[in-house]
């Protein structure tokens, strides 16, 4: 399964902090998540709207983009 590193955008949780970039994988029966392996070391399903996709060194969040009003 093709794994891609993911930054999350959300508010800290336990096992998850914002800002942390994490290895992900899409979850086969669910195409709205990521397999995430958190803090914990367990691999958990997170939703995809809580992170930006990082690609080659830059970080790309459509969710910001549209909050800030910036054209995709």
């Amino acid at each position: 399964m093709k794994q891609i590193k993911v930054k999350y955008i959300g508010k800290d949780r336990a096992d998850i902090r914002n800002g942390d970039i994490y290895d992900a994988s899409e979850v086969r029966d669910d195409p709205r998540y990521y397999g995430i392996v958190d803090r914990s070391g367990e691999e958990y399903a997170y939703p995809k709207s809580f992170f930006g996709v990082v690609n080659t060194g830059e970080f790309v969040s459509n969710q910001y983009k549209n909050e800030k009003g910036i054209n995709q």
